[in-house]
């Protein structure tokens, strides 16, 4: 089955007659297993594994769980070429998420023959620092009205009763809590994943000891990369929690002292492909019971409209 006839199967199952599948993802089906290639651009490193997570072209994570959610009978397989630079950020972070997935959800994703995550700098049983935030609590605010979602998360951070503390039983919001990866000291030329501003929009804790964090979008913004940054955030924050990877200014300890994690998609409406069924398979392995895994709960949460009403 070409990407065409892909499309239109997803387009009859869904009901969705405007449905669109991204250029640079490349896809085929055959006897029920779905290829996805992040397809590389010519003349340039290849673009899916370089590219920001959230892009199209990079978001394997979110295209697979959504046509696995479309389609249940389908399973998938992600191939890609590697970049000249392995030691590239974006590609290393594509090697940390290609690992984590496809070990969580093996039943129906797996990596194809003559690609692998070995080139990954991160190995296993060794432990990795995580940047601090320079501030934190209202400190990390500010007054820029140029980005809607900063401008939004200001907004969040700065309401003494916003409905997400009562909602999740959290009695202080944290905005931007850094996510980049480092081989001993916390210095650039020791960085693995990229740094900058990756970070997680906005966190917290609830009185049960469980970190939540919010992967927040504005409105318009529905993109099924949406998916790929949250599961990326919730899997090194889980490694966080475990100690695999260490933060040792504040909020580390807070961090390290929480003994579950929620991973919440804070939108006021998203891709069609992202229905609650993307957030059941999502949530599917963490839920065994002879699981020994980490305690994470995938899921989305309405943005409430006193946020938005500018928009």
């Amino acid at each position: 089955m070409s990407k065409d006839e892909i499309l239109k199967e997803l387009r009859e199952r869904t009901k969705i007659n405007n449905l669109a599948l991204p250029k640079h993802l490349q896809l085929e089906e055959q006897d029920g297993l779905v290829t996805l290639f992040l397809a590389t651009k010519e003349g340039s490193a290849p673009r899916g594994v370089t590219a920001n997570m959230q892009q199209d072209a990079s978001a394997f994570e979110g295209w697979a769980v959504g046509l696995k959610a479309a389609v249940p009978e389908w399973s998938f397989c992600l191939k890609w070429a590697a970049p000249k630079n392995a030691a590239d950020g974006h590609y290393q972070r594509f090697l940390y998420r290609a690992k984590k997935f496809s070990t969580y959800y093996s039943d129906w994703f797996s990596i194809a023959p003559g690609c692998s995550t070995q080139a990954l700098l991160i190995k296993d049983h060794e432990k990795y620092l995580l940047n601090a935030p320079s501030e934190m609590g209202n400190g990390r605010t500010n007054d820029s009205t140029c980005n809607a979602e900063n401008f939004i998360e200001n907004k969040i951070i700065k309401d003494e009763d916003s409905p997400l503390k009562h909602a999740f039983k959290i009695d202080k919001l944290y905005r931007q809590l850094p996510v980049g990866v480092f081989c001993g000291k916390v210095e650039k030329k020791n960085a693995i994943f990229t740094r900058g501003k990756s970070a997680v929009d906005i966190w917290g804790i609830t009185s049960e000891d469980a970190l939540v964090v919010f992967e927040l979008k504005a409105p318009r913004n529905e993109k099924v990369g949406a998916i790929s940054e949250l599961f990326f955030y919730a899997m090194v924050l889980a490694d966080e929690q475990a100690g695999l990877l260490i933060r040792k200014k504040s909020p580390g300890e807070l961090i390290r002292n929480t003994t579950s994690l929620k991973a919440m998609l804070l939108a006021s409406a998203v891709h069609p492909l992202i229905t609650n069924k993307v957030f059941d398979l999502l949530n599917a392995p963490f839920k065994r019971q002879d699981a020994v895994l980490p305690k994470i709960e995938f899921g989305y949460e309405q943005l409430p409209t006193k946020y938005t009403r500018e928009f």
